[in-house]
């Protein structure tokens, strides 16, 4: 039974996540060596079963196995987890990951493992920075405008007054951001509220 849940366990790790999964013995509390690389790491990364029994050094290029090294003591040395981002540059496209590091300990609580699971953070980076982008082009449309412009949230306050409100209605733009839009309408247009 022990046998049966071994292997149902390592084919789960192996094959079943997606994410990149590295297993990674701590020898003399500061080397680490590859112990496990499940199917998506090897596919992500190039590192796979050739790569168990080596080093972070062996493996990976000097800067990157510095950035590493640095992550991982910090694991063994807090004996906490350790999350960071990283990205690398791959067939002339930028990749970015998130890393979370979490340390193992044997009966003695000595840090013997550290497991690392990399999340592919690629398409949520992209999609930030297009908004971003996006967000500075209306910002700059909106700040030398002639027009009034104003962004309202779903319940009708204003969240965005462009400061042409100062030159064209002669109060701040500022004094409109935080109120509702009808209170901006009634004060363009010099309409009272009834209440019928």
């Amino acid at each position: 039974m022990h046998h049966l849940m071994e292997t149902l366990l390592k084919s789960v790790l192996m094959d079943g996540i997606t994410d990149m999964v590295f297993v990674m013995r701590v020898k003399n509390g500061s080397e680490f060596i590859y112990e496990f690389i499940n199917k998506a790491a090897e596919e992500g990364t190039g590192i796979g079963l050739q790569d168990t029994g080596k080093t972070i050094a062996d493996v990976c290029e000097p800067e990157h196995a510095a950035l590493l090294y640095a992550h991982y003591q910090k694991v063994v040395d807090t004996g906490e987890s350790v999350s960071f981002d990283d990205s690398y540059l791959a067939s002339e496209e930028n990749y970015y990951m998130n890393t979370k590091l979490t340390p193992l300990f044997n009966a003695d609580d000595q840090c013997t493992h550290v497991v690392a699971v990399v999340k592919d953070i690629t398409d949520a980076i992209i999609a930030q920075k297009q908004l971003k982008e996006r967000e500075e082009r209306f910002r700059t449309i909106a700040e030398y405008a002639n027009d009034l412009i104003t962004m309202v949230n779903d319940k009708g306050e204003i969240v965005y007054a462009s400061p042409s409100f100062q030159t064209i209605l002669g109060h701040d733009h500022q004094e409109y951001e935080g109120k509702f839009f009808y209170i901006m309408f009634i004060r363009m247009t010099g309409m009272r509220w009834t209440g019928k």
